[in-house]
């Protein structure tokens, strides 16, 4: 797969493409915006996620709803 894709020859299907990017331990906003870099908060969360493992992700995102809903309970 890689050597085709280095040699212009092939395309990877998304499951290998994925496991070769999660390998790599590249970002994927990496690969999808390679052309832009994240100028605010909002567009280096997901960038930052994309790091973490899949345990990572899911505690995150736990933490994440608790520290939200918390703000919304203090505003309302």
């Amino acid at each position: 797969m890689v050597l085709e894709m280095e040699n212009g020859r092939g395309n990877p299907h998304f499951d290998g493409f994925f496991a070769a990017v999660r390998l790599l331990d590249i970002p994927s906003n990496d690969i999808f915006y390679y052309d832009r870099t994240p100028s605010t908060d909002t567009d280096k969360f997901p960038q930052e996620l994309s790091s973490f493992g899949e345990s990572e992700q899911r505690l995150a995102l736990a933490k994440a709803k608790a520290v939200l809903q918390q703000f919304r309970k203090e505003r309302t």
